[in-house]
């Protein structure tokens, strides 16, 4: 079965890189606040199988089955941002992450992109 393509996409700083960490490896990480930001350089995609028909906590109910998942964290720097179209080429799903605070603000850039109809 070909991999199940989800991207994440969103402004800088903004938890993609976290969220994906926690759906590939399914707990939650413990973050180090202390540490300095490390952007996302480009794309990193993370593999991993999903159980489909259920929560990643019930992952043993009986008829569930394993789906591969290719999870592309996109950078959200701006000099990455144009290669959001082709990066969501065959893609199942795009997740937007953003600061709700800038909500506006990010609605009227993926707008001005033409990569949503907002």
């Amino acid at each position: 079965m070909p991999a199940t393509k989800i991207l994440l996409v969103g402004p800088k700083q903004v938890g993609k890189s976290v969220i994906a960490d926690m759906l590939a490896n399914d707990a939650v990480m413990s973050l180090d606040l202390a540490s300095p930001y490390v952007g996302t350089q480009g794309c990193r995609i993370l593999e991993f199988e999903a159980q489909s028909g259920s929560t990643p906590r019930t992952a043993s109910k009986v008829g569930a089955t394993s789906v591969p998942v290719e999870l592309w964290d996109c950078s959200g720097d701006p000099d990455f941002q144009s290669c959001w179209p082709a990066m969501m080429h065959d893609a199942a799903g795009v997740v937007l992450v953003y600061n709700p605070v800038r909500k506006r603000a990010m609605l009227n850039e993926l707008s001005r992109r033409n990569m949503c109809c907002c």
